[in-house]
């Protein structure tokens, strides 16, 4: 199968080459991965060139001028992309080296528009792991409003077709843009599964810049 793995970053070049290497460590490799920059740093051109040549991966490198935030450069690099499949990775989060290889199993087995994954979570300051967040099998809309029962970006594996058809991510929504992609696909009736295991999906929490650890945002959007 085709995957292709979209990844934006702002500024944070340490978590994004451990991001990148996670997706190059992959057992089964996807086809590229689109880096989206939402500032155009150096560094993360220098990183690109110097990974390019380590792995020898097709591995575009975009520059984002909106100032629509992360909605936009996950719009913008999934622009850049053909592949049957998506997949979407925060630049402060990353994989296990068997995600992939789970997800192709699925797909070569159901006939699923979504996939999303058990979040394991991963304690920047002190380096430890813990089960994390993992969506309901059964889907209710209710469930979705005033929480989000494990939704993110980084768990999330797509049909292209599927996420071009409803426009992609809100530009509008900066702190559930995540949550809402799902919610609306469900709407119109794709099918999802959930792949209930751990240590595939690593959520990194505890660390500074952690854009949903800001209530007051959440609230807004939440709203």
């Amino acid at each position: 199968m085709n995957y292709s793995v979209v990844i934006p970053t702002h500024d944070r070049t340490d978590f994004l080459e451990n991001a990148i290497r996670s997706v190059f460590n992959q057992k089964i490799r996807p086809s590229e991965i689109v880096v989206v920059d939402d500032i155009g740093l150096a560094e993360v051109e220098n990183l690109i060139k110097k990974l390019k040549k380590e792995f020898s991966f097709k591995i575009q490198y975009v520059i984002s001028n909106s100032k629509n935030g992360v909605s936009h450069s996950y719009n913008l690099g999934a622009s850049k992309v053909r592949s049957e499949y998506l997949a979407f990775l925060d630049d402060d989060d990353f994989w296990g080296k068997n995600y992939i290889e789970q997800i192709n199993k699925i797909i070569l087995n159901k006939n699923i528009d979504i996939i999303l994954t058990r979040l394991t979570e991963f304690d920047d300051l002190l380096h430890t792991t813990r089960s994390g967040k993992c969506a309901p099998h059964k889907f209710n809309m209710n469930d979705y409003y005033l929480v989000n029962p494990g939704v993110i970006r980084s768990n999330i594996f797509l049909k292209r077709s599927i996420f071009e058809s409803v426009n992609g991510y809100d530009e509008s929504i900066f702190g559930s843009s995540d949550k809402d992609l799902f919610m609306r696909l469900k709407k119109i009736g794709k099918t999802h599964y959930i792949l209930d295991k751990s240590n595939l999906v690593y959520w990194r929490t505890n660390h500074k810049n952690q854009a949903s650890t800001n209530p007051k945002r959440m609230l807004r959007n939440v709203r």
